[in-house]
């Protein structure tokens, strides 16, 4: 191994200065000596020789080091990458190994440990026998001492250039940044992407080129602002170009599922954590998991990242400020790079076969826009959480089990919640989490999951498929105690469906609760000048008699509610919700029965529902959605068909209609 030639790849650095500094920092580490104190092993003897190649702009580099240095003229065609230069001019020098070094006018790539060169030949080796690749498939990157599965700089074999005619991923590519990442990409798809432990580590450099004491923040390296585009069409072509080359040289070699899972996490529990991020997969599927943390004071952060130090396909980002949950998983999309992302939430219980599950669905169904997770929940243990399964404020989080009751096709499930959803990756469909919606969630997935829809089918893909076998547990918000804020922010967010998706809404003329009580106070508002005025007939009423109007008016509006609710909970339906109810699981120290338990969750389930629909109306009001007041989201877009709305909208009907009769009352009588 040790008479194997390698070249290095220096491109993206502006200037002579920085270009120096980086091949200082080379020529050091080659000899042996140490680049900071300690962090090289000593060596008696020269590592092999090799050839540094250089693609910098206007360079005058005088070369004072024991290295061989070729200075290549940068192209001046744009669509010619200056890696693609250089390396193109090394190819034809007649090496075996390439080296890539990410650089920049900002930062290099410092090289911490000797012996790289035999280490990489022989990791190539052991692709090769490991795989059953032909020798020099696949790439092998050094672990970043700052973000350990992160590929900053790659080894690639000759092989590869000879596939694609000396350039780094054809006339596709053209990203010299990127190239370490565009390569460990293309090679994890067939599980030929490895990281070996010698170390590389990123510094700044300063105005004058040399590299700064401070280096760049843990954590915090993020990719590049071209990284998402050649994620789709560039990789997509390099991934075939290289099958048809495995096919036609009768190669065995066969492709993985590369799977990426994308958590936001603010609270950084380690241990659900370490629970999800060491999920077992098969021998067909490559997983990286990407852990955005949306706590930058989190003291968790550096303890995970010392955890998983080892673990090359666990990349660890922490946001500069609280972005909330949808722009941490667009960050964690920006990230991504493999054909399929599964979103979770960070404080999931996954199943132990959750990975196995996905991947099957994924096989099944290749043209799916998605896949439905099954989200469950502990037993109800308390009149509250009881309470929400009766209020179907979480109704969408299991639908992927109950396709039959709603006549739902299996294949074309509305949406479902991010805290199990899969999506695919590799389409350039330009569909993100939109932020127009809250930090603290609502209606971001349900627009998620249908644009992604959209661009499917008109593709000639499917929608989102139910996957009831991907099943995750879902813990009671803030252990179960007593808290209406999350539903009525989710209902805030919701609401902006309505004018989003306007095909998907239908209108509603008797009005929720909340709107009935809008009514109301704008009726007294109109009748108020004239009760002032004396003008007739309200001459005869005073401001007293108003409010009385308006507190009877509450009272009547949130009893005729209350009452309808639990009719339907605890006579009308009670034969349906049998099941739930056996599933009630009580303290020891509870002190209620359970007949009592579901009785009081019967009246307090409509009191979730309420919050739910004023958080609607404020959102609306204060978005300036007045015309849209009365407006309803299908929630099923259209997949249960016109009875689901019927329903709700008799519903609805009865219980306006049983309001006003309470409230009419109430002020003749009362």
């Amino acid at each position: 191994m040790a008479t194997a030639q390698f070249a290095v790849i220096l491109a993206g650095t502006k200037d002579a200065a920085s270009a120096s500094s980086v091949v200082e920092a080379l020529a050091q580490t080659l000899a042996g000596r140490a680049v900071e104190d300690g962090l090289v092993k000593p060596q008696s003897e020269r590592e092999s020789q090799c050839t540094v190649y250089l693609a910098v702009d206007n360079a005058s580099l005088v070369n004072t080091l024991d290295l061989d240095i070729v200075t290549v003229e940068p192209s001046k065609d744009s669509h010619c990458s200056q890696t693609d230069v250089a390396l193109n001019q090394a190819w034809t020098d007649g090496y075996d190994y390439f080296l890539l070094l990410k650089t920049s006018s900002q930062s290099l790539v410092a090289l911490r440990d000797v012996g790289w060169m035999e280490a990489a030949a022989e990791e190539f080796l052991r692709i090769s026998q490991g795989c059953r690749a032909p020798f020099g498939f696949g790439a092998v990157a050094f672990t970043d001492t700052l973000s350990p599965g992160t590929p900053t700089c790659v080894i690639i074999h000759r092989n590869h250039l000879d596939v694609f005619q000396g350039t780094v991923g054809g006339s596709s590519f053209a990203g010299h940044e990127d190239a370490p990442s565009f390569l460990f990409q293309l090679y994890r798809r067939w599980d030929c992407a490895r990281i070996i432990s010698h170390r590389v580590e990123t510094l700044h450099l300063s105005p004058s080129g040399k590299p700064s004491p401070n280096v760049i923040p843990p954590f915090n390296l993020g990719r590049s602002s071209s990284y998402a585009s050649w994620t789709f069409t560039s990789l997509s072509h390099s991934v075939a170009t290289l099958t048809t080359w495995l096919v036609s040289n009768d190669h065995p070699i066969t492709r993985k599922l590369a799977l990426d899972i994308i958590i936001p996490s603010y609270r950084v529990q380690v241990p659900l954590l370490q629970t999800i991020l060491s999920l077992p997969t098969s021998s067909t599927c490559t997983v990286t998991f990407i852990l955005i943390i949306d706590d930058p004071t989190s003291p968790h952060a550096s303890s995970l990242s010392h955890l998983f130090k080892h673990s090359p396909n666990i990349l660890i980002r922490v946001n500069s400020t609280n972005l909330g949950a949808s722009a941490s998983r667009n960050r964690g999309l920006s990230e991504a790079g493999g054909e399929w992302i599964h979103f979770l939430d960070d404080d999931v219980v996954p199943s132990p076969s959750l990975l196995l599950e996905t991947e099957a669905c994924i096989r099944a169904h290749p043209t799916a826009a998605g896949f439905v997770g099954n989200s469950q929940f502990p037993s109800p243990n308390s009149v509250f959480t009881t309470a929400i399964h009766l209020s179907s404020v979480a109704f969408f989080w299991d639908i992927a089990t109950k396709t039959e009751d709603f006549g739902l096709d299996k294949e074309d499930i509305p949406w479902g919640v991010t805290a199990n959803l899969i999506a695919r990756r590799d389409v350039d469909d330009d569909v993100s989490f939109d932020l127009d919606f809250p930090k603290t969630g609502g209606g971001e997935d349900i627009a998620y999951c249908r644009l992604k829809r959209e661009y499917s089918l008109r593709t000639g893909g499917k929608g989102f498929v139910a996957a009831p076998g991907v099943m995750i547990t879902h813990p009671w918000w803030g252990e179960g105690k007593r808290s209406y804020w999350r539903f009525f922010m989710w209902s805030y967010g919701d609401g902006g469906l309505i004018r989003k998706f306007p095909e998907l809404t239908y209108k509603e003329w008797s009005g929720n609760a909340a709107e009935s009580l809008l009514a109301l106070v704008l009726a007294l508002f109109i009748v108020l000048p004239l009760v002032l005025l004396r003008v007739f007939p309200f001459g005869y009423l005073d401001m007293g008699m108003l409010l009385g109007v308006l507190v009877k008016g509450v009272i009547a509006i949130v009893t005729a509610n209350i009452t309808h609710d639990a009719y339907r909970h605890l006579y009308l339906n009670a034969t349906n919700l049998f099941a739930l109810r056996t599933r009630i699981v009580l303290p020891p120290d509870a002190g209620l029965s359970l007949t009592t338990t579901w009785s009081l969750a019967a009246l307090e389930a409509p009191l979730l529902r309420m919050a739910s629909e004023c958080g609607k109306l404020l959102g609306m009001l204060q978005r300036g959605e007045w015309l849209l007041i009365g407006r309803r989201f299908d929630w099923f877009a259209g997949t249960a068909g016109e009875g689901v709305i019927r329903k709700e909208k008799r519903r609805a009907v009865e219980r306006a209609v049983l309001g006003w009769v309470l409230l009419v009352g109430l002020v003749v009588w009362c």
